[in-house]
């Protein structure tokens, strides 16, 4: 037993180095699939109790080594005392890996119902590797931690996601480590190798294949010089206690907040487009109002528009349709919203997927009766529609707010919508504020997912945050320049933003993936046939 709890701890690790962490922030890709074959490996079926209670150590230390910042979080985010923080910062353990549990109790049943041991042994690994690839993927996650995430660390592998998405990644690492259990426990020696070098062809199409571009035509001189767009970023830094204070209207807070980002805003180059992070600005607007008098802006915005000369995204709190009654639950947007020098104020989005204990709570009709024993929770109304934002230079663009950036099939939506009523969309913007959890891994592993969704859908990413890491993620994945947490700076970009047709992975999603697999499946059918006489003669 010693043995095994051993290596089920080695796998946790060895899984949890994939992603940065505090013992590393460069995740190693190939250790991943080493990971989950020591899980695998000693989850046998006869003892379900023993199995999970293995499920549970491997997801445990997984969160102790890659999520240790929970619980320091949930004290600033959430205003819970200590004891209670560490309480569901352990009760994570279940949801640091939601799809473990979902591919166990699955392939529980399948081995209940289906007779697994005709199926010939090729087409079983292909097949148990598409399903627990399809369970992942839909398993819902608020902050996914997905087999194939490590391949981002090797951008040069990433040549099939604007095809596949990220999921054809999480099936080469399930297929790499059911391979190395095929190899260990096959008793077919003449083809135990084959689903390893499978997974080892795979692997190199990955590496030999450029990442794809789709870019609609070549461009003249001047289209290229109209294609720029100069675009300033502020990260002004603002600490929490002094972020709270200025939201509350106290006066040395709220100066010292408004200073910051009049003064790196007017600083620099002229820049087309300044952008504050998310829910920057302390005080909330009404849409609803500015629709109607858009030019009736606060100071701050107004002096910035008229001295910039630049529009302005910045994160703000919208609430949205006025509330009669007196109720103060759930009115509030966390936003983004678009202002012009000339028009004032022109459009806003209303983030949609909300961060349980910070922005609500996850105990749906009951929520509303403990808003009184969480006062850190800020209660968010959820968005409800899809927004474009659309530059007077004529650049479109959409922004996800914050974790919105980690779910591919939103940010899929959000593109899609988006090219339907406007067209091509330029770029994606990302407003997030990650200065809750101080000078911990998150903010490192909040960009490393993000950069998925540049190379899936070939967009690139601005990613503006009020304390780091403010970077650009150009579509391979790679960052061009960014600022560090704690810094209180401005980046100046000169952004070329030529048209780009959608990828086939925002065309038809999970599509291209399903026809892929079933092919691989196809083969091995055919494989089994002919390396099995048996069959062969069946």
């Amino acid at each position: 037993m010693l043995r095994i709890i051993l290596e089920v701890t080695l796998g946790s690790l060895l899984y949890a180095l994939g992603h940065p962490t505090f013992i590393t922030l460069y995740p190693i890709p190939i250790f991943a699939p080493i990971g989950i074959f020591l899980l695998i490996k000693n989850i046998r079926f006869i003892s379900i109790k023993k199995d999970l209670s293995l499920i549970l150590l491997f997801c445990f230390l997984i969160n102790v080594i890659g999520f240790y910042w929970i619980p320091q979080t949930l004290q600033t985010f959430g205003s819970l005392p200590y004891i209670v923080s560490l309480l569901f910062s352990f009760l994570f353990s279940f949801l640091v890996l939601p799809q473990v549990w979902i591919i166990y109790f699955s392939l529980l049943l399948i081995r209940k119902y289906v007779p697994i041991k005709k199926i010939p042994p090729l087409s079983l690994v292909t097949s148990l590797v598409l399903i627990i690839s399809l369970l992942e993927y839909f398993t819902p996650s608020q902050f996914p931690v997905h087999a194939g995430h490590p391949w981002m660390s090797w951008s040069f592998t990433l040549g099939l996601a604007p095809v596949f998405g990220l999921i054809i990644y999480n099936f080469l690492n399930y297929f790499f480590a059911f391979s190395l259990l095929f190899l260990f426990r096959s008793h077919e020696k003449r083809f135990r190798f084959f689903p390893l070098l499978q997974a080892f062809v795979l692997f190199i199409v990955c590496c030999c294949i450029k990442p794809f571009t789709f870019q609609e035509k070549s461009l003249t001189n001047t289209e290229k010089e109209n294609s720029l767009l100069k675009v300033k970023i502020v990260q002004a830094n603002i600490g929490n206690f002094m972020k709270v204070d200025s939201e509350l209207g106290k006066f040395s807070s709220l100066s010292e907040v408004f200073d910051r980002y009049q003064n790196l805003s007017l600083a620099g180059e002229r820049s087309d487009l300044i952008i504050w992070p998310e829910t920057a600005y302390p005080h909330s607007f009404n849409s609803d109002i500015l629709e109607n008098s858009p030019k009736s802006i606060p100071p701050l915005i107004s002096k910035v528009l008229n001295e910039s000369k630049s529009q302005m995204l910045i994160g703000a709190y919208d609430k949205g349709k006025l509330d009669l009654s007196g109720n103060a639950f759930q009115t509030v947007y966390n936003a983004t919203m678009l202002f012009d020098p000339n028009d004032g104020y022109k459009e806003v989005y209303h983030k949609k997927q909300l961060i349980p204990f910070g922005e609500t709570l996850p105990f749906g009709p009951l929520t509303p009766y403990l808003v009184d024993y969480v006062p850190g929770v800020s209660f968010f109304s959820t968005g409800t529609r899809d927004t474009t934002f659309k530059l007077r230079q004529g650049h479109s663009f959409v922004t996800p707010i914050c974790y919105e950036i980690l779910n591919t099939n939103l940010i899929r939506q959000m593109l899609n919508a988006s090219s339907l009523s406007h067209g091509h969309i330029n770029f994606i913007l990302n407003l997030t504020n990650d200065s809750w959890y101080g000078l911990t891994a998150e903010p490192y592993q909040h960009l490393f997912l993000s950069k998925w969704r540049a190379v899936e859908f070939q967009k690139p990413i601005i990613r503006s945050t009020n304390s780091g890491i403010t970077s650009l993620i150009d579509i391979d994945g790679k960052e061009s320049t960014r600022l560090l947490p704690g810094e209180k700076k401005y980046l100046d970009l000169n952004l070329y933003l030529p048209e780009r047709t959608p990828t086939i992975y925002q065309k038809i999603g999970l599509l291209s993936f399903l026809g892929f697999a079933l092919f691989i499946l196809l083969i091995n059918y055919f494989l089994d046939r002919i390396l099995n006489p048996a069959l062969k003669s069946s």
